[in-house]
């Protein structure tokens, strides 16, 4: 009896053993391929954070810079920092943490690559493998200084995501709680900060009046000229009839004399706080008000061609039509882009259906070539918005001008 005990306690402890050898091994390999599985998760995050081309701004183009490595990072903080609205101080630390300006730094003189962006075939359109990095892979080699701006700008908005930074220490504490950063917030702040508080000074000395670019929201107060003393919205003619032209409708059909919004909403200093100003730079026609409702179709307000449809953080779901030198945006109005009815390059009559609002409100801004040169330069329709009144016009007033003709 005890034998078979024995031998019976001896078998059980046999398959124990080898049941919790098989969980072993199990284990060992599931904490291998969900080790694999993280790696290959975080490279692929880092590789969207890098890599993505955000259709809602467009390329930038960077001109006026010379071939001293200064300039060229002055003119890459102004056009970042005018898309992004932020201040472009904040842009050029960035930039001097990241690579000290070095003058002879292969990535910033071969590469045009001023934070050390690896190359992948996604940038095929606007890079090249360049130099090796220290982990035996390519640095991205940027076709052009703009290139590598329109990419950095995409990593930068990734990294702020909705805040605003005010100050160098909020940009640095925000893309150390993203993850961005490995370094410790005091280290970083210090490679930068010399920057940042010097950055009208660097400007001065390195901008030397030749960059055609503009500033985003530096606290300006309505003042309309970029850090090199350009005028960012050079036509400053009074915004009043005579300056306006061609036939214009309501964007609604439900509307039949001058609208009305919601407080905030309305063209002009409002009592809501945007940017660095409370400047409002269009006319929101809100859900609810005037006969619009969820459903209504959005119509053309004049005729012309659809210059772009697309997505923008601050615009959401736009549509940007051109008409002469006029450039009008309907944003903020659509949930997705299913609810736009129009594509690039699509010709429309005034009063024709361009979209159906299913959010709270349509947003139209109206502005000129003349008086907003940069949202062409750079491809976004929310150029200089909130901060420089001098470049948008009163959509009531254009429209107004215009009914009837």
């Amino acid at each position: 009896m005890r034998k078979r005990l024995k031998h019976k306690w001896t078998k059980w402890l046999l398959v124990a053993a080898a049941f919790f050898g098989f969980a072993t091994v199990l284990i060992a390999g599931i904490s291998s391929i969900g080790g694999t599985i993280v790696t290959l998760l975080l490279s692929w995050q880092s590789q969207t954070c890098q890599q993505q081309t955000d259709d809602s701004s467009g390329s930038i183009n960077v001109s006026g810079y010379s071939k001293n490595v200064v300039s060229k990072a002055i003119a890459l903080a102004e056009a970042v920092g005018a898309d992004l609205r932020i201040n472009p101080a904040l842009v050029f630390a960035q930039i001097n943490a990241e690579t000290g300006l070095n003058p002879n730094d292969r990535e910033i003189i071969d590469d045009n690559n001023f934070s050390g962006i690896k190359y992948s075939p996604s940038f095929a359109s606007v890079a090249t493998p360049g130099n090796i990095s220290s982990e035996g892979d390519h640095y991205a080699r940027f076709k052009s200084i703009g290139a590598y701006a329109t990419i950095y700008r995409n990593t930068i908005k990734n990294m702020l995501g909705n805040t605003k930074p005010k100050t160098w220490r909020e940009f640095v504490v925000t893309i150390k709680k993203g993850g961005y950063m490995g370094d410790n917030v005091d280290h970083y702040l210090s490679l930068g900060q010399d920057k940042y508080d010097h950055y009208k000074d660097f400007v001065k000395k390195y901008g030397n009046g030749k960059i055609k670019v503009s500033t985003g929201s530096n606290g300006s107060d309505d003042v309309d000229t970029a850090n090199d003393g350009s005028n960012i919205c050079p036509d400053t003619s009074s915004n009043d009839n005579s300056n306006y032209s061609g036939k214009w409708a309501w964007p609604f059909a439900s509307i039949k004399g001058t609208p009305s919004s919601l407080d905030g909403g309305q063209y002009g200093h409002t009592s809501f706080s945007r940017g660095s100003t409370n400047f409002h730079d269009g006319f929101d026609f809100s859900n609810g008000l005037n006969g619009v409702h969820n459903g209504s179709a959005v119509l053309a307000v004049t005729s012309g061609k659809i210059y772009k449809v697309g997505y923008n953080g601050a615009a959401k779901y736009y549509i940007w039509e051109k008409a002469g030198d006029y450039n009008i945006i309907y944003q903020e109005g659509f949930s997705s882009k299913g609810d736009i009815h129009v594509k690039q390059g699509d010709t429309v009559k005034i009063g024709e259906k361009i979209g159906t609002i299913t959010d709270t409100h349509v947003h139209l801004g109206i502005t000129t070539n003349k008086k907003n040169p940069t949202m062409n330069q750079i491809g976004s329709p929310v150029a200089n918005g909130f901060d420089h009144p001098d470049c948008w016009l009163n959509p009531i007033k254009v429209i107004e001008h215009g009914l009837g003709k």
